[in-house]
């Protein structure tokens, strides 16, 4: 009824906007505009005409739950909404209507009025227009508290709920919303501090079209609800329309959580308990067609603090001896004249279950009757009474010890209770009891033996236990044993740290790792793991806490971790936290000579070291022909000098530096050649150059001495540690490092020596090989254009350091494509984009590999929207006058093609002309030109179009 009304409305709106010129304007308006409207309070709508005509009358509307609703029809033009709830939330709108000849019905523009509930913690959102627009979420926690982060979830359709990433602020932006965005949001926030959480906020609904709205109450509300009676919540959808299912939802942890068994209208809380104490609130989903509802109000359920129990006996006289009669007596807190009451023993007698005042007698006991009683109230429910022990006494006493006695005891331990007694009970029978720390009593075995074993204990196996001996007639029983407590704690903390921290660690340090565990137990091994480049690596396990890395390398790097192990019972097994090592290399020396001309002459060398570490000592060294290397003495100053040289002091130098704290050491100079005659030249290069050095791949060092002469042969050398090591396996011109790995990078530099007759070259040039650990790759949108736009095509390109010809390549996105696992080259192409081709993608390569790239977020918004108005406006028009239409865009349309159509007043659609101004003149107007007008535009490289305009009238 109410959807025709509106149907009408809008007919008679388009009919009456055929057939007169111009049309007054109604305005509607919130008198005393507010910012925010709190429930409870009044609003005032004022509707407003531009016409002089008499006889208006107002209608008022308001959509709800998708639905328009007529409020009333009334002359005035104010209507004031009294006391208002959150039901009165949604948007409104006013006509003015005149009954007589013509008959006319203007709408307004709509008015969205939103009531709020007292402040708390509140998730607001921006809401975007359109698809593209910016949605903004604001998340805001009502308390004085500071160092709130926030984290942000979406409801998944199918799933529960999805986590949002990308900020822990109290703001959470999407930049282009997709059709994909719809959907249900909230946040919750959470310190480092007490309080830790807050409450979860509400729901929002993002959606581009009014929802349905759904709204949650309590059956037979209740002013207090207390421990066991049982909850019903409705979840009714506005006009109890079919075919919906029902998702429900409780704050829990400071976030929401889904109860995903139920789906109908109704969640019923059978014997409420402490943990269902909350907030709750329901959502509406049809599957056919597909569609959803706004989020429900939240309802709270709140449980009214647990009455306690107290058990005692009445007139108490100890000791209670075999045929004296006793009265126990329950009493609740507050006396409720209504409470009933119910009484347990550790086993019932016979006539227990019936009794329900408050007192229970035992007349004329015996030793039967001896053991632990409590009470508790029901309707309404309170907690159960400590344990009362009725002791008959008896001429036999037992007691109870811990045969281990240890403190603490730990997770997975083993404990062994033992009952003896003085007296001679050999032959008899033993039975156990336990009150746990959550206040449930359990007879735990009845054995023949006086010992009872918990195996590997956890927390729940804390709290007291007693013990009694029986004979086989049940007739004759001991005292209860006395109470012995039972604590159990979690297992002990393992923490890894790295001794004596230091702020760099350089190649070839020493560095020492020490793993402690918080407990006092003994024999505790240790284990120590690796991570490194993503694999797990086992490196020991021994029995000291510290663990040292000798002369570490740049592999060493990484993340450790450790585990205290126990071998002996309990068996343990507990995990450190992490701790990075990041190693860096060495600095660089470098040595400058200062070459005599003759002998005779002073020969200075001078060694530098890179960076601002000072107090440096400097070691010298001079290679010897037999293959080795002296070190030599005289100074530990940055500059060796020889006052006069002869031909003894020529031959190859080198340097290198040491201090006696961190860095420790430098990489070794380069090495300098002192001769008194000029020698052959040698030359050291990669064998096929490359770019770039991968593990695992072959490389090939030539040394070539000028002129090709024979006789020569070759001595290699390489960086390590503090001083150049030579390679004494290899005397020919060529070397090969197979298999490269980063223990391979250096430098390396060759040396040509002669036997017969004696002679040598200079030093080769240095090479430097260095293995990178991975290459890096980079995604990018080819001939990149934004925004994108449905139907575009679209081709991204990814590129791998180095830009290697034989690099293979694979594509990933957030939602797998069909086709996208079959994706091998470096460009990926989507023809004819729609809103589902939006996503993160991401490219790595795999022969060789190297690390994913970053992410690229292609979003694929809708098309642009054109404005049509008249430029030179002028009312009414006359027969002649020159009219100017304009079709303009928010967005960048430059170099784009405009079409231009027009609806005469007979009925006829004519396309006028495709140009490229954003401009159409009609240079004398005709009655023929009267009419409807639109416009769109388009560009033809690549295909795309913008939706139609408005329609403009020329009359």
């Amino acid at each position: 009824m109410q959807s025709s009304q509106l149907y009408w409305i809008v007919w008679l709106t388009v009919m009456t906007s055929l057939a007169y010129a111009d049309h007054p304007k109604v305005t509607l308006t919130m008198k005393n505009q507010k910012d925010v409207v709190y429930e409870g309070e009044n609003v005032t709508l004022e509707c407003s005409i531009e016409s002089d005509m008499p006889n208006w009358k107002y209608r008022w509307y308001k959509s709800h739950l998708d639905t328009w609703m007529e409020m009333c029809v009334i002359t005035k033009d104010t209507y004031t909404l009294e006391r208002m709830s959150s039901l009165d939330s949604g948007e409104y709108w006013c006509a003015a209507v005149r009954d007589d000849h013509p008959y006319y019905i203007e709408l307004s523009n709509n008015v969205t009025l939103t009531v709020q509930g007292n402040p708390k913690t509140t998730l607001k959102m921006r809401k975007p227009v359109y698809i593209g627009d910016a949605v903004i979420l604001n998340c805001s926690t009502d308390s004085d508290f500071t160092g709130w982060t926030y984290t942000w979830y979406k409801l998944n359709l199918t799933r529960g709920r999805d986590l949002l990433n990308g900020t822990t602020g109290e703001t959470y932006t999407v930049q282009s919303v997709t059709q994909s965005d719809t959907g249900v949001y909230w946040c919750s926030g959470k310190r480092h501090l007490h309080p830790y959480f807050s409450k979860p906020s509400h729901a929002v609904t993002l959606s581009f079209q009014e929802k349905l709205k759904v709204t949650l109450k309590m059956r037979n509300q209740k002013e207090y609800i207390y421990k066991r009676e049982n909850v019903t919540l409705e979840c009714r959808i506005e006009g109890d329309l079919t075919g919906w299912r029902y998702r429900w939802f409780k704050s829990n942890g400071g976030i929401w959580n889904e109860f995903t068994r139920i789906t109908g209208d109704t969640y019923t809380i059978g014997s409420v308990r402490p943990y269902d104490v909350g907030e709750y609130w329901c959502w509406a989903v049809r599957d056919d067609p597909p569609d959803y509802s706004e989020v429900s109000n939240v309802v709270t359920v709140n449980l009214q603090e647990e009455l306690k129990a107290t058990v005692n006996i009445r007139n108490e006289r100890k000791p209670v001896y075999v045929g004296d009669n006793v009265t126990l007596e329950c009493s609740i807190d507050g006396v409720l004249t209504k409470t009933q009451y119910k009484w347990k023993k550790e086993f019932s007698m016979t006539n227990l279950r019936r009794v329900s005042g408050n007192t229970l007698t035992i007349q004329n006991v015996t030793q039967s009757d001896s053991g632990p009683y409590w009470c508790h109230g029901y309707s309404p429910f309170s907690a159960f009474s400590d344990v009362l022990l009725l002791n008959v006494q008896a001429t036999q006493k037992v007691t109870l010890k811990i045969k281990n006695p240890k403190v603490p005891f730990y997770t997975g331990d083993d404990v062994t209770l033992k009952c003896s007694s003085d007296g001679d009970i050999f032959g008899w029978g033993y039975r156990w009891f336990h009150w746990s720390q959550a206040g449930v009593w359990n007879e735990l075995d009845n054995t023949f033996k006086n010992t009872y074993t918990l195996q590997s204990v956890t927390q729940s196996d804390g709290g007291k236990y007693w013990c009694y001996a029986f004979r086989d007639d049940l007739l004759h029983y001991t005292e209860f044993s006395n109470a012995v407590t039972l604590t159990v704690q979690e297992n002990p903390k393992v923490t890894l740290k790295i001794k004596n921290e230091k702020e760099i660690v350089y190649i070839q340090d020493n560095v020492t790792l020490e793993c402690s565990i918080e407990s006092d137990l003994p024999n505790w091994r240790y284990r120590w793991y690796q991570r490194y480049l993503g694999l797990w690596g086992y490196l020991s396990d021994i029995t000291e806490g510290t663990f040292t890395l000798q002369r570490v390398l740049r592999q060493y790097s990484g993340d450790y971790w450790c585990a205290a192990v126990r071998g002996d019972h309990p068996y343990y097994f507990e995990f450190s936290n992490p701790v990075t090592l990041t190693i860096q290399d060495k600095l660089k020396a470098t040595l400058k000579m200062k070459r005599p001309v003759h002998i005779g002459d002073t020969l200075t060398l001078k060694c530098s070291i890179e960076g601002s570490f000072t107090d440096w000592a400097y070691k010298w060294y001079k290679l010897n022909w037999a293959g080795g290397s002296d070190l030599l003495s005289g100074t530990t100053g940055d500059t060796y000098t020889v006052q006069s040289v002869t031909q003894s002091d020529t031959g190859v130098y080198w340097c290198a530096g040491d201090r006696n704290v961190l860095p420790y050491f430098s990489e070794p100079s380069n090495a300098v050649t002192l001769n008194f005659q000029e020698k052959l030249k040698v030359t050291l290069k990669l064998r096929t150059q490359k770019e770039l050095i991968y593990e695992e791949d072959n490389v090939t060092l030539e040394c070539r001495i000028e002129g090709g002469l024979p006789g020569w042969r070759y001595r290699w050398f390489r960086s390590w540690a503090n001083a150049w090591k030579e390679i004494t396996d290899i005397t020919g011109d060529t070397y090969m490092v197979k298999f490269v790995s980063s223990s391979d990078s250096g430098e390396y530099w060759c040396w040509a020596v002669r036997d017969d007759p004696p002679d040598y070259s200079d030093v080769s040039n240095a090479v430097t090989l260095k293995a990178p650990d991975e290459l890096k790759a980079t995604v990018k949108m080819r001939n990149e254009r934004k925004p994108v736009y449905i139907g575009d095509n679209v081709t991204l390109e990814c590129n791998i350091d180095g830009g290697l010809n034989s690099t293979k390549y694979k594509w990933e996105k957030e939602i797998r494509w069909t086709d996208l696992r079959r994706v091998s080259g470096n460009t990926v192409t989507v023809q004819n984009v729609t809103q589902s081709d939006s996503g993160a993608y991401w490219c790595y390569g795999s022969s060789p590999v190297s690390y994913l790239s970053d992410v690229l977020l292609l979003t694929v918004q809708a098309k642009q929207k054109v404005t049509l108005k008249i430029k030179n406006p002028k009312v009414p028009l006359s027969i002649g006058d020159k009219v100017i239409l304009e079709c303009s865009s928010e967005g960048d349309l430059s170099g784009w093609t405009y079409r231009w159509y027009h609806w005469s007043q007979e009925g006829v659609w004519n396309e006028l002309k495709s140009i490229t101004e954003d401009t159409y003149t009609v240079q004398s107007v005709a009655q023929s030109d009267f009419g409807k007008y639109w416009c769109y535009a388009f560009i033809e490289d690549p295909d795309q179009y913008t939706k139609f305009s408005n329609a403009v009238t020329l009359k």
